[in-house]
C-alpha cells in the first residue's frame, strides 16, 4: 500500500495501516505542506515583503512550514484527542494526531494553488497594496477556480478526517462526525475568549 495514493480514496485502511509502521519522517514532511500555505498566509498578513527579498520570503515560508503545520495539526489533534476520550475513544494522542495530519494530505492542492497566484502576483502578494495591483478579468476567473477547487478540497478533507478518526478510535461514522465537529466549536471558542 502506498498511503500517499491511498489516503485519498481508502482513509480507514490507509491510517491503520500508517499506525502500524509508524513513519514520523512522512510526518514532518505533511506538516511542512500543511504548513507552507499557512505561512505565506502570515508573510502575506504582515506585508512582510517590506523585510524581506521574494526569494527570501520563499525561504523563511518553507523553514517555517513544518513548525506551523506541526502547531496547527497539533493543537486540532489535541481537541479531537480531548473530545473523542468524552465520546469514549481509546486511541492515544499521537494517533490522532496522525489521523489529523494524514487527513490534511489534500493541502497539496493549497500548495499548487499557491504556486500559480506567486507566478502570477509575485512578490507584490506579500505587500499590502496588493489588492490595489490591476488585477485583470482573467486573473480574476483564476482567483474563482482555485478558491472553488479549495472549497472541494476542504470538503473531502473533512470526509477524510471523520473516516481516519472513526477507524483509529473504533466509533460509527457518525459518532466520528460529532468528534470533529464539538472538536471544532472548542477551538472555535477558545479562539473567541483568546481574542
Amino acid at each position: 500500500m502506498n498511503p500517499w495514493f491511498s489516503m485519498w480514496i481508502q482513509p480507514r485502511t490507509t491510517i491503520a495501516y500508517i499506525l502500524e509502521n509508524r513513519s514520523k519522517a512522512s510526518l514532518l514532511f505533511l506538516c511542512a505542506v500543511i504548513g507552507w500555505p499557512a505561512a505565506l498566509q502570515i508573510a502575506q498578513m504582515f506585508s512582510l515583503s517590506s523585510v524581506f527579498s521574494f526569494p527570501w520570503l520563499l525561504v523563511v515560508s518553507v523553514l517555517a512550514a513544518p513548525i506551523l503545520g506541526g502547531i496547527g495539526m497539533g493543537v486540532m489533534g489535541f481537541a479531537l484527542y480531548i473530545i473523542g476520550k468524552g465520546l469514549g475513544g481509546a486511541s492515544s494522542f499521537f494517533d490522532v494526531f496522525c489521523a489529523v495530519t494524514w487527513s490534511n494530505i489534500t493541502s497539496f492542492v493549497s500548495v499548487v494553488g499557491y504556486g500559480v497566484i506567486l507566478l502570477f502576483f509575485g512578490m507584490s502578494w506579500f505587500s499590502a497594496a496588493w489588492t490595489q495591483e490591476a488585477i485583470t478579468s482573467g486573473m480574476a476567473y483564476l482567483f474563482f477556480v482555485l478558491l472553488s477547487i479549495q472549497a472541494v478540497f476542504v470538503i473531502w478533507t473533512i470526509y477524510l478526517l471523520v473516516q481516519s478518526i472513526a477507524q483509529i478510535q473504533g466509533f460509527s461514522s457518525w459518532k466520528s462526525l460529532g468528534n470533529v465537529v464539538l472538536s471544532m466549536v472548542l477551538l472555535w471558542g477558545v479562539l473567541r475568549v483568546l481574542g
